[in-house]
């Protein structure tokens, strides 16, 4: 159910946002975005953690600009399958309602082999004669130099596309892109990744090995709210729903929350569908919270339950790479090579559940505060 009041959407509403007025300072990254989908750049990578809003950036991007527009959340593939036929499925649907948008594309489309078009409706064959990735890019090219537009491929959380690659029949995606990069002038990948060193590996732009390495990209990033901004983003949320809680109300929020406007987001629903804000609120919310976390990290743990001893060395103030080998050679009581401690740090890192900064020595830190407490608080 949507949150609004007389059609307008509301700040607190938990659905991915689609209008500029309902983004909460996110204007620098919006116009940032849409100018590299306005550019010659034919691929845009979106990252940020999860609960961070990149879904709603891309939606108000691509309804702002008006491209056409084919949008794949490959969150799909861990529901259906890693299968071709997932993604066939997917990607016929997309052309499907860019046709009923679009005049004169059916037209370029029937002419795919493998492809049939049938009214407004692209059904595709999965035998031998299945449809050629290239060939469909190559025709959508064609119509877009014919009507002067970018079409715009849209892939979000495209870490889920990677167990495509591999094997005959299988979908090398950065060869995909390089090839489209390479010979079609009107199309444009948006990519979005919350594993943000996954996504990265899997498109390869900093591997030489990888066809898209040294390729023209932009990269943005979203960041948290500060804490400035998450109390300003609370208040704006309350005010817009009717209810006035006190300021340390909010600070306890931010405090507990930090700047992951996810969680802010889910906080005000319920507030909202509850009618009040109070602490005894505040807790029952970060159980609730918890409790999804807990499923997270336990899906984790069943690749490595090292990962969930690392993060509780970080949750627990061991936040150099030395501590944390400590740690863990602790709790397993021997001695560990080095090689592993790193390779599962770094894998971590690239999963999105750690970040590594420096002050001025190199640390870590968990950047959800939900998962920092679970981890720091409760047995797994």
């Amino acid at each position: 159910m949507y949150l609004s009041i007389r059609g307008v959407s509301l700040l607190f509403d938990p659905n991915p946002k689609t209008r500029r007025r309902d983004l909460f300072d996110r204007e620098r990254e919006l116009e940032e975005l849409e100018k590299s989908l306005e550019s010659k750049i034919k691929l845009t990578v979106l990252l940020g953690i999860r609960r961070i809003g990149k879904t709603s950036l891309l939606n108000v991007a691509v309804k702002e600009l008006g491209k056409p527009c084919i949008k794949i959340d490959a969150g799909i593939f861990k529901i259906e399958g890693y299968t071709m036929y997932t993604l066939y499925r997917v990607l016929a649907n997309g052309l499907s309602r860019l046709m009923g948008r679009w005049r004169g594309l059916r037209e370029f489309l029937s002419r795919v082999k493998g492809l049939r078009v049938a009214g407004l409706e692209v059904e595709m064959s999965l035998d031998e004669e299945k449809p050629s990735l290239i060939e469909i890019l190559g025709r959508l090219d064609e119509w877009a130099s014919k009507n002067k537009e970018d079409v715009l491929i849209a892939i979000d959380e495209a870490q889920n596309m990677r167990f495509l690659k591999g094997g005959y029949g299988r979908l090398d995606f950065g060869e995909l892109i390089r090839y489209s990069m390479e010979n079609f002038d009107n199309i444009r990948f948006l990519v979005t990744g919350s594993e943000v060193g996954v996504v990265m590996d899997f498109l390869g732009l900093e591997n030489p090995s990888s066809p898209l390495y040294g390729r023209p990209s932009n990269i943005i990033t979203l960041r948290r709210f500060s804490e400035d901004f998450s109390r300003n983003f609370l208040k704006e949320g309350f005010k817009e729903i009717g209810l006035h809680p006190e300021d340390r109300f909010i600070d306890k929020v931010v405090d507990t929350l930090d700047g992951v406007v996810g969680w802010l987001t889910l906080l005000g629903y319920r507030c909202y569908q509850l009618r009040r804000v109070d602490e005894t609120l505040l807790r029952e919310f970060v159980n609730y919270a918890e409790k999804l976390v807990e499923g997270e990290l336990k899906k984790l743990e069943a690749l490595s339950p090292r990962y969930i001893e690392v993060l509780k060395a970080v949750a627990n103030g061991y936040t150099t790479w030395s501590d944390i080998k400590r740690w863990i050679e602790q709790r397993e009581k021997r001695l560990l090579p080095s090689s592993i401690v790193s390779r599962v740090v770094i894998k971590l890192v690239k999963l999105g559940y750690l970040d590594k900064r420096y002050t001025p020595r190199p640390e870590y830190m968990i950047p959800d505060p939900v998962i920092r407490k679970v981890l720091a608080t409760k047995s797994m």
